[in-house]
């Protein structure tokens, strides 16, 4: 599984970092601390 550690992060660098990882095959990602932000992943 792999993670991102959303903390100090802006959404759109959240999002970036959820695309690249689904481009490398990832089938689960797990967000750390995203504190209630919402559009997270949204169109993807």
């Amino acid at each position: 599984m792999s993670a991102i550690q959303c903390e100090g992060k802006t959404i759109r660098e959240i999002n970036r970092a959820i695309r690249h990882l689904i481009a490398e095959g990832a089938r689960e990602i797990r967000l750390s601390n995203p504190s209630a932000r919402h559009n997270l992943a949204v169109g993807l």
